[in-house]
């Protein structure tokens, strides 16, 4: 019971700082924007929601700089070491690879399904300007911000604090491996698809022994979603869509049958019995 207490208010904290550095972000950069703008008059809330999507990736950026900054003002609380997040992996360069061609294919897999299961119509929005900013500048933001910072603190905060704890708690690996990626599938639209990338996220976490690879599938996915967006003509990808299918299960068929012969799951196999940190911990109780 009390391992069950521990999982609870594990997962508490770290929603509450999530959602805390949210509301915090988006009124924090709402009375920026409003007051910089320099309107005479008090806007309807629409006109604020549309004054808010213009600067979304900036507003993106202010929150995930808050949360980085909350959660690691908990590590120092908790007296947790820094380093054991910034470690890099001892593994064949080729492995780093393979995984972000997975997140590639994966990604191309989900928005190809997406497109054509929606039917929606778009055009690349690298040939429309935004707000008066240059596509290609546009572009370049969302790489950085969503591809790079987003994947950066997710990751941290879900595959490195999160995941992490729920592992010393001693309620076993697997299970372990379930909460988070639920936790991390809850905290995106796209809910089913979140949770099968936590899991797959957390076994490279495990195989790796670094949030570098997490941090690579996470950036490869979404820098796949923002190409989709700005380069692509949503009507050619129907047409082509039973090639660029094929295309993207055959690559994730060849990634994953390359990780399963590197041992990701015997890496799972090891840490699924009672090592020495959960017997340690399972004495206190």
């Amino acid at each position: 019971m009390k391992r069950v207490y521990a999982v609870i208010k594990k997962v508490i904290i770290v929603v509450l700082l999530l959602a805390i550095s949210q509301v915090i972000g988006k009124y924090l950069f709402k009375y920026i924007i409003l007051r910089t703008a320099g309107v005479g008059r008090a806007l309807y809330e629409f006109e604020i929601n549309d004054i808010l999507l213009q600067y979304k990736p900036f507003m993106t950026l202010l929150i995930q700089t808050l949360s980085m900054l909350m959660f690691i003002a908990y590590l120092k609380l908790t007296k947790n070491n820094l380093k054991e997040y910034t470690k890099l992996p001892k593994s064949k360069n080729i492995d780093l690879f393979i995984i972000a061609a997975l997140g590639l294919s994966w990604s191309a897999l989900f928005n190809i399904i997406n497109i054509v299961k929606t039917k929606a119509i778009s055009f690349p929005m690298i040939q429309s300007t935004i707000n008066g900013i240059h596509p290609v500048v546009n572009f370049i933001l969302e790489v950085a911000v969503i591809c790079a910072i987003v994947a950066v603190t997710e990751e941290f905060i879900i595959r490195g604090i999160l995941f992490k704890e729920l592992r010393e708690s001693g309620i076993g690996i697997k299970l372990a491996i379930l909460v988070q990626a639920l936790l991390f599938g809850f905290l995106h639209k796209t809910v089913y698809d979140s949770i099968l990338f936590g899991i797959v996220s957390a076994l490279i976490y495990l195989w790796q022994g670094s949030l570098l690879g997490c941090v690579l599938l996470h950036f490869s996915y979404n820098l796949v979603c923002i190409i989709f967006l700005y380069f692509f003509d949503f009507s050619y990808i129907r047409e082509m869509r039973f090639f660029l299918m094929s295309a993207s299960v055959l690559a994730i068929g060849l990634c994953l049958c390359y990780m399963f012969r590197r041992g990701i799951l015997k890496h799972l196999l090891k840490c699924g019995g009672k090592n020495a940190e959960v017997k340690h911990i399972e004495k206190n109780f």
